[in-house]
């Protein structure tokens, strides 16, 4: 409201006064004029020439408050350009703390702008695109073709540009639609989404990462086994699946101390990692007993591998403390195609029976079947 009784004092100051003031000084010199030459009579002069006088005066008094107002207004308008100067930069500092940037599109004219902080976000070296050169970025120009198709008047939409390895989020609204209906032109603001989705993505590595091995844990194994289990059902695509656990492990635990078994279960660990395939699975099903799963083999490959990985345990020198520590493990195996007679727990529960089989037979054993 302010700002509107401003831009009025501007037209009337402008425009009304200037027109006036030509008026009122005309008035008073042919006042002035017409007491001096016109009239022959004396009190017709006087009058004429008080008048004069008393047209002058507001003359000159108009043109003082012209003046006055009109520096005012300067003064007003300076006031004006200061503050929005500095609202202008408490967005911009506002922008950059929020890690997010304001954009503007029009489809008609097939301009897309963004503000300062708007390439920084994006990795972009511009903040001003053609059409043209939006259709050159395949990920701007993704971003486009889903605003335009866009039916409501409000959206939230996510984006990944990964030759920045960037995540954002674009939120905007349609303020201008063509004769047709269709929406022409969208303002909105694309926020840096990538630390939350980093710190997401560490989270959920944690949540599935053994603290001590860091190997996968049970929760991953089940995800995982769930999926090699479908890929099975639709494609009959065959995976192995072992149990291990190492033998006497209460025993190094109560010799050498629970530190001492903490280092031979990280041994164990980086030995299976080493042996097994780069897409094999290896997690630590609990206390000491590992899992691993083997895509695309059956039980009896799988058992070759866990033979070698069983020789390489042989060889290992454990010292802890200057203390040379031995240890062996023993193994149940299974693969799927045995899952037809057994549910997915049932399985599991076969596998695991296997490896107390072979620990009662007398340790350092593999057990595949039986």
């Amino acid at each position: 409201m302010k700002s509107e009784n401003n831009l009025f004092h501007l037209k009337v100051i402008f425009k009304k006064y200037p027109v006036f003031l030509f008026f009122l000084g005309f008035v008073g010199i042919i006042t002035l004029l017409s007491a001096m030459f016109i009239f022959n009579n004396s009190i017709i002069q006087l009058y004429m020439f008080f008048l004069s006088i008393i047209i002058f005066f507001v003359f000159f008094y108009r043109v003082g408050v012209f003046r006055y107002k009109k520096h005012q207004t300067k003064n007003i308008l300076i006031n004006k350009e200061r503050e929005l100067s500095r609202e202008k930069c408490r967005v911009d500092i506002l922008l950059d703390v929020g890690q997010l940037c304001s954009w503007q599109y029009s489809v008609s004219a097939g301009i897309l702008k963004f503000d300062a902080s708007g390439a920084n976000i994006l990795g972009e070296t511009k903040s001003y695109y053609t059409y043209e050169e939006l259709i050159q970025n395949r990920y701007l120009k993704k971003i486009l073709d889903y605003i335009e198709n866009l039916d409501t008047p409000v959206f939230d939409e996510e984006a990944c540009f990964p030759f920045v390895n960037k995540w954002v989020i674009i939120r905007g609204r349609c303020i201008g639609r063509d004769i047709d209906g269709r929406p022409n032109q969208f303002i909105g603001i694309i926020i840096d989404n990538t630390e939350r989705k980093q710190t997401l993505k560490k989270l959920e590595e944690i949540s599935v990462t053994d603290e001590l091995t860091k190997l996968k844990n049970r929760r991953f194994f089940f995800e995982t086994f769930s999926r090699e289990l479908n890929l099975y059902k639709r494609n009959h695509q065959v995976f192995s699946v072992a149990m291990l656990d190492l033998d006497y492990f209460k025993k190094i635990n109560d010799e050498y101390g629970h530190l001492a078994g903490d280092y031979i279960l990280k041994k164990f660990a980086d030995l299976i990692t080493r042996e097994v395939r780069p897409y094999d699975v290896v997690a630590r099903f609990g206390g000491e007993e590992f899992i691993i799963m083997f895509p695309s083999i059956d039980k009896s490959e799988a058992k070759k591998i866990v033979n070698r990985l069983k020789v390489k345990v042989g060889f290992l020198e454990n010292k802890f403390h200057d203390q040379l520590i031995k240890f062996t493990f023993s193994c149940g195996i299974g693969d799927v195609s045995e899952i037809g007679q057994y549910t997915e727990e049932e399985f599991i529960t076969i596998i695991d029976d296997r490896l107390y089989k072979a620990k009662h037979l007398g340790r350092n054993l593999i057990v595949s079947g039986g």
